[in-house]
């Protein structure tokens, strides 16, 4: 079952079955017959609303219609594979599922393999990789969770797996080195050789500017050059303390210039975390939504276990009852057992952050 948000929009009869199908993929899925489009200010209003502010945790329109009513009405709202959500036709007879729009990145592919298991419809898939059936940029991406800085240049890379040349990816992670190999060094043809050549280190020499894809926290990681695509793992929790009333602004500027002194891409914070007490701080709850990411908020229990073999801030147990906030908020929210950014202090935000382990780090595996 996914975890996107499925918008189903269905014209016949027929069209109905299909689409409470479809909605069965999904817990936050949204099914529209014409009666509601015409109350939601008809169906170009309410797409392009959907358009609008993709959520980070996707959002998918499946359209049970003719292809061309799907095209003329998604056409004006295009932008780009990073930000377009998923977009599937079936048609009324669940003769086929198409991919149509964002089939690696938005998950489209995946989700017409999804349709055509429920409904028997023929999945209809059409980005080059997949019919040569070699591994692309975006498969990577969304198997291990990361982000893709420059979404320019995945045309570049893909283009160059599909003429066969090799393609370095390098990543200090001795654990998710091995991890990635063992998932993409087999392709579905047994007589394709894997387009990937997994790496420890980022070569030198003649050949340095060949395609390297890099996966690193570091906001300007050691042997990269224009070329390079750097994936970003969301590695890292960061814990925020804060005065009452705090500003958007300030938590801001201070997770800023964190993140800046240690050289670490805001591309790669997987989440923040604080107190409970703190759920209801218009300036965290702000910039959380301003940066796209989730905050946890950990109860006294959760933060008192975090702080064991250390030694509490007395100022904050007598303010607050509890041991600390940022240290023990990004402990607690990571699984990690150490910090890789201990607590600093600003005049009315404090920041912390640890780093996630390995096996608890995020995957669409």
């Amino acid at each position: 079952m996914t975890q996107k948000e499925l918008h189903i929009f269905y014209f016949t009869g027929r069209g109905e079955s299909i689409a409470t199908k479809v909605a069965s993929l999904s817990q936050h899925s949204f099914i529209y017959s014409k009666e509601e489009l015409i109350k939601a200010g008809g169906l170009k209003k309410k797409v392009a609303s959907l358009f609008r502010n993709n959520p980070k945790t996707g959002r998918a329109m499946v359209f049970v219609s003719a292809t061309g009513i799907a095209v003329r009405v998604i056409a004006p709202n295009l932008k780009d594979k990073a930000t377009d959500p998923a977009v599937v036709v079936v048609d009324d007879h669940a003769n086929f599922a198409i991919s149509l729009v964002s089939g690696h990145l938005g998950g489209a592919n995946e989700l017409a393999l999804e349709i055509g298991r429920i409904t028997g419809a023929t999945p209809i898939i059409t980005t080059a990789t997949d019919i040569a059936g070699l591994p692309c940029i975006e498969d990577l991406s969304k198997r291990f969770s990361f982000t893709i800085e420059d979404t320019r240049k995945i045309k570049l890379y893909n283009a160059a797996i599909l003429r066969g040349e090799k393609i370095r990816v390098v990543d200090g992670n001795k654990e998710r080195l091995a991890s990635m190999k063992g998932a993409f060094a087999p392709v579905k043809d047994a007589c394709l050789s894997s387009p990937f050549l997994f790496r420890q280190k980022v070569k030198t020499g003649p050949d340095a500017d060949d395609l390297t894809v890099i996966v690193s926290t570091m906001i300007h990681p050691a042997g990269a050059t224009k070329k390079s695509l750097l994936l970003r793992p969301k590695e890292f929790v960061v814990g925020m303390g804060c005065r009452k009333g705090v500003t958007i602004k300030e938590v801001r500027e201070a997770f800023d210039k964190t993140l800046e002194e240690y050289g670490i891409s805001p591309l790669s914070v997987a989440n923040f975390a604080t107190t409970e007490i703190k759920s209801e701080e218009k300036g965290l709850l702000g910039f959380a939504r301003q940066a796209g990411l989730e905050i946890d908020f950990i109860d006294s229990q959760g933060l008192w276990k975090a702080s064991e073999g250390r030694v509490p801030n007395k100022v904050v147990i007598d303010r607050t009852g509890l041991p600390g906030v940022a240290e023990e908020a990004a402990l607690a929210s990571s699984g990690a057992k150490k910090l890789w950014i201990k607590k600093r202090k600003f005049k009315r935000v404090t920041i912390a952050a640890a780093r996630i382990p390995f096996t608890k780090r995020p995957s669409t595996s």
